[in-house]
């Protein structure tokens, strides 16, 4: 079950990754702060679509490990949980971004504070919600 929840979630994660990819594309003529919200989004998401992958491919090669092995499981929760404070510093820098790109009339700054804001606070749900069901499976 443990392997299950964690390729459910990676899946979830790529399928976000690809449509904020395509979106990147579709408003690749965006300006203002804008354009730039839409490149990090783009870019951050190159990032999460890796991952996605990366784990996805990860866990099909060592599935007998990490369905078998508890020091494992805890293991990969405990980077899961980390991750979650990483989230919150994701939206806070990205506020400050924000906060920082409208004082200084930085289009640059504001979207991608904007872009990370969003970005970090998907990924603390989906971050909460993956450690929440990867407990759940190992009980």
């Amino acid at each position: 079950m443990f392997v299950q929840v964690l390729i459910g979630f990676m899946v979830l994660l790529g399928t976000w990754a690809v449509v904020n990819i395509l979106l990147w594309r579709t408003h690749r003529n965006s300006t203002g702060h804008m354009a730039y919200y839409w490149q990090m989004n783009g870019l951050w998401n190159i990032v999460n679509l890796s991952i996605a992958v990366g784990s996805i491919i990860n866990a099909l090669v060592n599935a007998n490990s990490y369905q078998n092995s508890a020091a494992t499981q805890k293991f990969i929760i405990w980077l899961v949980a980390i991750n979650i404070l990483a989230d919150l510093l994701y939206v806070g820098i990205g506020t400050w971004l924000e906060s920082r790109g409208k004082k200084d009339s930085n289009v640059r700054y504001r979207g991608y504070g904007l872009s990370i804001q969003l970005q970090g606070a998907f990924l603390f749900l989906f971050d909460t919600l993956l450690v929440i069901g990867l407990i759940i499976s190992v009980l």
